[in-house]
């Protein structure tokens, strides 16, 4: 043998374990040198008495047993019954020197796996090989009838309807799901063609399925209506798949139903809340404008002449006229600066501009123009890092950028306030922060900060109408964003919205 095959055979040899029965260790090591030489491995053990064999047998783990017909105390038919009792898989193997035909045949019976006979022991290798071949077989059978009794009854409880028919059409499976949920049995079902689940409106969809079927086709997440047996109609979400046979062809198809019936109504239920809900919106903006709009003259007469009153009699009436007048002022101002903006609010939804690359440091520069006497009174100091152009409605970014900057300088609790302005690229949006060192938001207010007429300080500690951060919040969910705050008290606050990139991405510094 060159040392060539030397190597394969070695590096071919697989290990063997073996409990052997038999009283004379030379008949022994005859038999097992046949399989060293056949290419295994051994671990062999050799036991002569019944007690041995069965301890060996409970406790360790072996591949094949050989077991001599008779020896001096008891024979391999004992050994046999022996090996039923531990209810364990094994190949029995007979190696004997006197066993005839009749021996034979009762010892396969009695269930032996093979006999082998002592003058011709190179038969045992094969022997042993076949074995071990039947053995796998068998296991591989019950691991496939395993899977196969598991899959059964994972289909017959499974909630959805699973069906099965043949390629013509009729149902040859019928799960307890499809029982439930059609009203047929097992037994009304079988036989009869799948088109008695399929109502008269469905009927072309029925078709062009089993034509996309027939040609290897799956059907995935379909979703469309079935009947069941007392007329009702179900919403179905539906899978059919081609069953193909041995040989490839398309013998029939599998199909589930998952009734998503109370789904559809749900869905149905949302789409007509969100409708009623868009149209009451519509209306209420509409409202707030039209009513906002008429107050407005009204509003004016009445600041006009308390106005007027005030600059006419201020100083020529008692003390208690003259607080009467401001008041009358004071009022009549903030009632201007409410309606001014609630109109702004309510013209978020109805007053736009197509989005446009907009340059977010010129909105900013807008803003800024606006707030001038504002920043001059307090003497803040407002800057900002270069700032993106996004995809925007610009007048409505400036607004924004105006809000969130009158926020900061009016809650600024340092003299004169600080306020700074950055953008940073998180993705596919852009986040831009409004920081201030103010007097800082308690988080709790999270939620109730941006709701429109919310107010968290009394109005003659800080003034405002408490629409502000409302139609903040309006303008960036309009643009697809979102906006929060990042604070602790007396630590001052930062507001942050995000925008979406959409593409656009210079950086301009203004």
């Amino acid at each position: 043998m060159s040392a060539s095959e030397a190597a394969t055979r070695t590096s071919a040899r697989r290990t063997l374990r073996v409990l052997y029965i038999e009283d004379s260790p030379h008949d022994a090591k005859l038999c097992l040198r046949q399989l060293e030489q056949a290419g295994y491995e051994l671990s062999a053990r050799l036991v002569t008495s019944r007690e041995e064999f069965e301890e060996d047998l409970r406790t360790q783990p072996y591949d094949v047993i050989l077991a001599d017909y008779r020896t001096p105390t008891w024979s391999a038919m004992e050994a046999l019954e022996a090996l039923k009792q531990v209810d364990k898989d094994l190949p029995f193997i007979i190696v004997t020197g006197t066993l005839g035909d009749e021996g034979a045949v009762e010892c396969i019976k009695r269930g032996a796996t093979d006999y082998v006979l002592k003058d011709r022991p190179a038969r045992l290798p094969q022997a042993v090989e076949r074995a071990l071949e039947e053995k796998a077989a068998r296991e591989e059978h019950q691991r496939v009838e395993a899977s196969r009794k598991l899959l059964a009854s994972i289909v017959e409880s499974s909630e959805d309807a699973i069906v099965s028919r043949a390629r013509e059409g009729n149902v040859l499976s019928w799960n307890r799901g499809a029982e439930k949920m059609f009203g047929y049995s097992a037994e009304e079902a079988i036989g009869r063609p799948i088109s008695m689940l399929v109502p008269p409106e469905c009927a072309r969809e029925l078709g062009q399925i089993q034509e996309r079927v027939a040609q290897g086709e799956s059907v995935g997440r379909y979703e469309t209506v079935r009947m069941a047996k007392d007329g009702r109609r179900i919403d179905v979400s539906l899978v059919v798949s081609p069953i193909f046979d041995a040989a490839g062809r398309i013998t029939g198809a599998s199909s589930i139903h998952r009734d998503i019936t109370e789904r559809k109504r749900a869905e149905e239920a949302l789409a007509r809340r969100a409708k009623e809900l868009e149209r009451s919106n519509t209306e209420l903006e509409q409202f707030a404008f039209v009513a906002s709009h008429d107050l407005q003259e009204p509003l004016r007469m009445v600041a006009s002449y308390t106005q007027l009153l005030a600059e006419r009699y201020q100083g020529k009436l008692d003390a208690d006229a003259d607080e009467f007048i401001a008041f009358a002022v004071e009022g009549a101002q903030r009632m201007q600066k409410l309606i001014h903006d609630l109109l702004t609010y309510s013209r978020l939804g109805t007053r736009r501009e197509e989005f446009k690359p907009t340059e977010c440091g010129q909105a900013l520069g807008r803003a800024l123009q606006n707030l001038a006497a504002s920043i001059e009174e307090s003497r803040a100091s407002v800057t900002h890092d270069p700032l993106p152009t996004v995809m925007a409605d610009g007048s409505q970014l400036t607004q924004l950028f105006q809000n969130l900057v009158s926020n900061a300088i009016k809650f600024g609790d340092q003299q004169p306030p600080r306020v700074h302005i950055s953008a940073e690229r998180n993705d596919a949006e852009w986040t831009f922060s409004v920081q201030d060192h103010g007097i800082g938001i308690d988080a709790q207010y999270a939620d109730r900060i941006f709701v429109i007429f919310q107010r968290l300080h009394p109005r003659n500690e800080y003034p405002g109408t408490g629409i502000g951060l409302a139609i903040s919040k309006k303008i960036v969910e309009r643009h697809r964003g979102r906006i929060w705050f990042e604070s602790k008290l007396g630590e001052g606050a930062t507001f942050k919205f995000t925008i979406p990139a959409d593409g656009v991405t210079t950086w301009q510094e203004h």
